[in-house]
C-alpha cells in the first residue's frame, strides 16, 4: 500500500517528538500529497497539525490515501533503538500492522521492527487560516532559549505588542519577574495590520515549550496573534539551494488558547 523513507532517523524523531508531547497515539495520513497529521491534546488546549511534501522523504510511494493509527509512545521507542545516521523505511501492507526498517549508514546492518497499528477517530477540527494582528518571526533557536529562560521564573508568557517596533514578553511567578523586549533586525521581524495599536495575551509556557520540539525541522518560528483568538505558531519546512531558491518541504502549525485575564 504504501512505503515511505527518510534520510536519516534524527528526521522521523524529531517528527514524533512532536507529537508524542501532545499525544500518545495518532493518525498518519498518507495521500499522493504526501503526509499529514491532525492531533489535539486530551485538554482541548491546543492543535497540532504536520503536513510533508512528497519531496520532504528520501523516498515517497504511495499507491492509494491510506490512514495508519500509530501508537506515537511505542514508534518514538523503537526509534531509539536505531543509530542517528541510519536510514528508515515505513512500510504498510494492511492497515493493522507498521514495519519498519533501519539501515546503517555503511550499508552492513539492517534491522526490521513491526509495530501493531491502531483504530484511531481524527478529531473532526478545521483550523481557517486568518489574517492576524501581529505576526513576529524569530530565529527558532532564540525562541527556544526564551520560552526555556523564562519557564524558570513563570507559568506563563506575556505578550505585550503595542504597534511599533518592539514586543515586550514578560513571565511573572513567585520569585519575581522576567522581561524580555524584542526589536527588528537579527532575525526577529514585527509586522502589524494599520488599525490595530495594542495588543495583550498570555499562554502557558508548558504548552510553547512542548512546541520548540520543533526547532531542528526549521529555522524561523512564525508566531500569528489575533485578539480573542488562539496563537498560531508555524515552522516552515525549507530547504535552501543554490542561487538562494527555497523549497518549501512541509510545515509544523500549533494552535494554542490564550490564558484568560481576569
Amino acid at each position: 500500500m504504501l512505503t515511505v523513507g527518510f534520510e536519516n532517523v534524527s528526521v522521523l524523531k524529531n517528527i514524533v517528538d512532536c507529537v508524542q508531547q501532545l499525544v500518545s497515539e495518532t493518525n498518519f495520513d498518507f495521500t499522493e500529497d504526501g503526509l499529514r497529521i491532525f492531533t489535539m491534546d486530551s485538554a482541548n488546549v491546543c492543535t497540532l497539525e504536520i503536513d510533508l511534501s512528497p519531496d520532504f522523504f528520501k523516498e515517497y510511494q504511495v499507491v492509494k490515501p491510506t490512514t495508519v493509527g500509530i501508537p506515537i509512545k511505542t514508534l518514538s521507542v523503537v526509534l531509539k533503538c536505531a543509530n542517528p545516521k541510519d536510514y528508515v523505511e515505513l512500510e504498510v501492507k494492511d492497515t493493522s500492522k507498521l514495519n519498519i526498517r533501519f539501515e546503517s549508514d555503511s550499508g552492513n546492518k539492517t534491522s526490521e521492527f513491526e509495530l501493531n497499528c491502531l483504530d484511531i477517530e481524527t478529531p473532526d477540527i478545521t483550523i481557517p487560516d486568518i489574517e492576524s494582528d501581529y505576526t513576529i518571526t524569530i530565529p527558532s533557536k532564540e525562541f527556544e532559549k526564551l520560552c526555556k529562560d523564562l519557564t524558570n521564573v513563570g507559568d506563563t508568557l506575556d505578550f505585550h505588542l503595542n504597534g511599533g517596533n518592539t514586543v515586550t514578553v514578560e513571565s511573572l511567578g513567585d520569585i519575581g519577574k522576567a522581561c524580555v523586549t524584542l526589536k527588528r533586525g537579527n532575525g526577529i521581524n514585527i509586522e502589524h495590520i494599520q488599525d490595530i495599536e495594542e495588543l495583550e495575551q498570555s499562554f502557558k509556557l508548558s504548552y510553547l515549550l512542548m512546541f520548540t520540539k520543533a526547532t531542528p525541522l526549521s529555522n524561523n518560528a512564525n508566531i500569528f496573534f489575533t485578539e480573542d483568538m488562539p496563537l498560531q505558531l508555524i515552522y516552515n519546512i525549507i530547504q535552501s539551494e543554490k542561487e538562494e531558491i527555497n523549497i518549501e518541504l512541509g510545515r509544523i502549525r500549533y494552535c494554542l488558547a490564550p490564558v484568560l485575564i481576569e
